[in-house]
């Protein structure tokens, strides 16, 4: 636990850089039709996406949300999710569908050295779930701090994340579970003038659960056009004692 609040302070005076965001950007034009030049001006979009968690004994979890992304003065990102849910992990095993947890995030890539970017964020999760089974129940705060390094010349090749983000609860329904998490997110991408591919797990221990979650999680990305992406998600648990056997998530992503 030493170890635990020593962090803790650290990420509440700095808060992470999410691995999807790095390629959730772009300056467009150049050789390919999308630039990963870094920090990104040009970062605003809305996406789309569907999610779905597949539990044992036929549990799921289904998210039908849009993510929104807008940028001011090239370097602050202000991100928001609206998402509905569909699960059936209820205490009479009926499905329930409806609103979900929403989430706003900031982001700041705060300074450059060479190929490095660094950066911190603050994520707020409001406890807006019609049903306990779409949500925690639980205000939180995620705050976080990383570092991009990107490959090639131009920073176009693709990148190395390193991260860290502590994710706790500060009010809520009492008779729901605390929220204490710390998660490591070591992600590595390549990008091509059409397509990308990566790497972006997040490794996770629950302080309340005492629970280590070790996943294999590979995207695949293709660019349409210019401005718009879809890509496809699959994460597998690596350990056996995991509550969850797969997750799948189909992207699209329209750039302004």
């Amino acid at each position: 636990m030493r170890t635990l609040s020593v962090l803790f302070a650290i990420l509440c005076t700095v808060p992470v850089i999410n691995g999807q965001e790095k390629k959730e950007s772009a300056v467009h034009g150049g050789r390919n039709i999308e630039q990963f030049a870094y920090p990104f001006k040009d970062f605003t979009y809305i996406s789309p996406r569907y999610d779905r968690t597949t539990y044992d004994n036929n549990g799921f979890s289904e998210s039908y949300y849009i993510r929104t992304v807008y940028t001011a003065k090239g370097r602050d990102h202000f991100r928001l999710d609206l998402p509905l849910g569909r699960s059936n992990m209820t205490d009479d095993g009926k499905v329930d569908f409806g609103l979900s947890d929403i989430s706003l995030r900031f982001t700041q890539y705060a300074f450059e050295l060479r190929h490095w970017f660094f950066g911190y964020a603050l994520k707020a999760v409001f406890p807006t779930a019609t049903f306990d089974a779409l949500g925690a129940g639980k205000w939180q705060l995620h705050p976080g701090i990383g570092g991009n390094y990107f490959f090639g010349e131009n920073d176009d090749k693709g990148s190395f994340l390193f991260a860290m983000e502590y994710r706790f609860s500060v009010a809520g329904d009492k008779n729901r579970d605390d929220v204490s998490m710390l998660a490591i997110i070591p992600n590595i991408d390549i990008w091509m003038p059409r397509w990308y591919l990566g790497y972006y797990a997040t490794w996770s221990y629950n302080f309340i659960t005492d629970y280590f979650d070790l996943p294999l999680d590979v995207e695949f990305g293709y660019f349409l056009t210019q401005r718009f992406v879809v890509a496809a998600e699959m994460i597998l648990p690596l350990l056996k004692e995991a509550p969850y056997r797969n997750e799948f998530s189909i992207k699209l992503r329209y750039a302004f």
